[in-house]
């Protein structure tokens, strides 16, 4: 029964390790997560900038628009200027694009991450309710024991209380002999005890 209880014990302590290494894998996952959103602030932050860059493009383009009527060379090159920051705005909309994708997939992976964690509960929960079931398993046995040692026992404690209600009765024949012994001395000293007194 004790080394029964060992394994079980032990195969308690190995569901619990194994519990335990999910949940490093899980802070492992969490550690990726927040990498991969620090890697999309960085590219938030070079998306601001190359906005940034645009106004100020934008403001040049205005200050060479002013002087369109002067030359129409410069309204050709103000237009070609237009293009370049279109063609920069395009890009920047891509970027933006694989940001919100990135941002997509954290947010996946973060799903993914809790459902692990939801089954790595799950199988903490289930190692309770089996260490509970070994605990009444060993109780139950307990009480086996137990009610196997009394039956066992009953059928010797008969047997003594047998030889004991045998030698009782031994003792009393024997007692009952000897009384009537002790009468018929006492009988017999009394009739001595007569005849003397006669002469």
């Amino acid at each position: 029964m004790e080394e029964l209880f060992k394994q079980f014990m032990k195969q308690m302590n190995d569901r619990f390790d194994q519990v335990d290494q999910r949940f490093e894998n899980m802070e492992q996952r969490f550690e990726k997560v927040d990498q991969r959103f620090d890697t999309m602030d960085q590219r938030s932050t070079k998306v601001d900038q190359r906005f940034n860059n645009m106004d100020q493009r934008f403001d040049n383009m205005d200050q060479q628009f002013t002087g369109l009527v002067k030359d129409v060379k410069e309204l050709k090159d103000g237009q070609d200027r237009l293009k370049d920051a279109q063609d920069q705005l395009k890009v920047g909309q891509n970027h933006l694009k694989d940001a919100q994708d990135q941002l997509k997939d954290g947010q996946d992976q973060l799903k993914d991450v809790q459902e692990q964690l939801k089954v790595g509960q799950d199988h903490l929960k289930n190692a309770q309710v089996q260490l509970k079931d070994g605990q009444d398993q060993l109780k139950v046995g307990q009480e086996q024991l137990k009610d196997n040692l009394i039956n066992a026992l009953g059928p010797y404690f008969e047997k003594i209380e047998k030889h004991i209600d045998d030698t009782s009765a031994e003792i009393k024949e024997t007692l009952k002999d000897q009384q009537a012994v002790i009468d018929t001395l006492a009988v017999r000293s009394i009739k001595h005890e007569s005849k003397i007194e006669r002469r």
